[in-house]
């Protein structure tokens, strides 16, 4: 802590000690002065003590860093920066408010994609459609197909439904034999999560099992040639995933406003902790023929 001193010079020049003049009243004068200057000292220093005292002991950096770690602007209040502290606070409140906002708008908008593919999308259909693109290739397997025609240029077939349960394991073996068949389908119950994204995203291997979906066409994410329902479907995932990413962003600006809180409670502490500390000083000192009363006022800061 650096220190700065003024000595102020109070030019109370004291009657020259004559020859002429008796000591004893240049003794009188002298502590008559002196006594003036004493009280002086003695009210000053006591209005600096009732400012010290008001002001209360100092601040505990530690104690203000971890209060804003843990609230944002608790540190700031616990320093006395009460505009700070409700900055930070208000930073901290908008922020959650839009991570649980967000995050209940993802949530129904996942809940609403899903039951959408629930009714759209038909394993049975995906399963078929495996099994009739392997017929295609020469492969055959001991299962009956039951035709579903809509029109002359929409139709599908699905494996008879006695035998879908046993087609559906051995099919399985089969799910990466054709071409651009990269992916396995995991079961809705294990993981859901990629169970609703691969059937949107990758219409070229599960776009044929949309309602609104033909065995005799090829679809394909990267030509732009999806069903309307496989479109909307994305859409809808699209918007959840982008209400998530809000959520998200809320939670990454509370934390980045905790670690700026915290890290501004230190300084901010600090800072109040340096505030001006004033000392004073007396001396009557003699100068040849003369004294001299000095005051001296010292500031550290």
């Amino acid at each position: 802590m650096g220190k700065m001193s003024v000595i102020i010079l109070f030019a109370g020049w004291l009657a020259t000690l004559q020859a002429s003049r008796p000591l004893p009243v240049a003794d009188q004068v002298l502590l008559h002065r002196y006594t003036i200057l004493s009280q002086v000292k003695a009210n000053v220093q006591q209005e600096l003590e009732q400012r010290e005292s008001a002001d209360g002991k100092k601040k505990s950096i530690p104690r203000a860093v971890m209060l804003s770690a843990v609230l944002p602007g608790a540190g700031q209040f616990y320093a006395g920066s009460y505009v700070k502290s409700i900055l930070f606070l208000t930073v901290e409140v908008a922020a959650w408010v839009i991570n649980v906002r967000y995050n209940r708008l993802g949530d129904k908008k996942d809940a609403e994609f899903r039951a959408f593919a629930d009714k759209y999308w038909d394993e049975r259909r995906y399963w078929s459609y495996l099994y009739y693109r392997l017929l295609e290739d020469g492969v055959e397997l001991p299962f009956s197909f039951e035709r579903k025609l809509e029109n002359k240029e929409k139709y599908w077939y699905l494996i008879v439904e006695e035998q879908y349960p046993e087609a559906r394991r051995l099919l399985r073996d089969y799910e990466n034999v054709l071409p651009g068949f990269t992916h396995r389908l995991p079961e809705k119950s294990e993981d859901p999560q990629q169970y609703y994204e691969m059937i949107g995203k990758y219409p070229g291997q599960f776009g044929n099992a949309w309602a609104d979906a033909s065995f005799l066409v090829e679809y394909s994410g990267y030509e732009g040639r999806v069903t309307p329902l496989n479109e909307k479907y994305v859409q809808m995932r699209n918007e959840s995933n982008r209400y998530f990413d809000i959520a998200g962003y809320g939670a990454m600006v509370a934390l980045v406003n905790h670690v700026i809180s915290a890290i501004d409670a230190g300084f901010t502490t600090r800072n109040l902790n340096r505030k001006q500390q004033v000392k004073l000083s007396y001396k009557n000192i003699y100068y040849p023929g003369e004294y001299v009363n000095m005051l001296g006022l010292q500031m550290e800061f």
